[in-house]
């Protein structure tokens, strides 16, 4: 049995259905952990074996780096190394590749350049640097990959500075309603938190009930909580 087929075989009958349509366009919609991955490094190795294209005719993009990652391995796994052949990466920097490849064709963008990792914490740092020492912002000085990472996070949600300002507003709202309550659960582990599984979960359960009664949109913290 192929690599292939073993995967094939793994599927739903609508992944199956997405994977054997190897002409034209196809719409998939699935949620986080569906295996959306699986089923375009599956799609990509059927349309190789069944198909005159070449491995370099195929162009996969994904929103993150992990998830290229992700479908670069999937697809070495199924069709060995020709899968280093494949086009795999992220939605920018293929566009990054395009406009090096054929300048000519983007003179307006000529002086623009994708700005790497380090360029965007000397920014950051350039910014706070000059932000007034009684700003909360300042302390970020100390977390750029924290601040980074944010960043990403509400370009991706497509945030104005007003979303921005309605969640921060809830939230000191929610701090404010449950600050009191959190404090005073605490109270007697204030020398040393609790180490004890057995203690430390209704604990972090009884603060997790008071968080989601005020109706905190910090969905983060109360999926963290409940994980311990």
């Amino acid at each position: 049995m192929s690599k292939f087929t073993d995967v094939y075989n793994r599927l739903n009958t609508a992944q199956r259905a997405a994977v054997d349509a190897v002409y034209g366009p196809v719409l998939v919609i699935a949620g986080p952990g569906t295996g959306k991955t699986q089923l375009l490094s599956a799609r990509a190795a059927h349309i190789l074996e069944v198909t005159d294209a070449l491995p370099q005719n195929i162009l996969c993009l994904t929103f993150t780096e992990s998830g290229a990652q992700n479908m670069r391995e999937r697809l070495l796994s199924i069709i060995g190394q020709a899968a280093y052949d494949v086009q795999i990466g992220t939605y920018h920097a293929f566009g990054s590749t395009v406009i090096n490849r054929f300048p000519e064709y983007f003179t307006e963008l000529r002086l623009e350049r994708p700005v790497d990792e380090l360029g965007k914490r000397q920014i950051l740092s350039e910014i706070l640097e000059l932000t007034d020492y009684r700003s909360p912002i300042k302390q970020v000085r100390h977390h750029l990959g924290d601040l980074v990472s944010t960043i990403s996070e509400v370009k991706r949600g497509l945030l104005s500075a007003d979303n921005l300002r309605a969640i921060a507003a809830r939230n000191l709202k929610v701090i404010e309603a449950t600050a009191p309550a959190v404090a005073s659960t605490l109270a007697p582990y204030r020398a040393r938190m609790p180490g004890k599984v057995t203690v430390a979960r209704p604990l972090y359960q009884s603060i997790v009930s008071l968080l989601e009664s005020a109706k905190t949109p910090n969905q983060r913290l109360l999926s963290v909580l409940l994980r311990i």
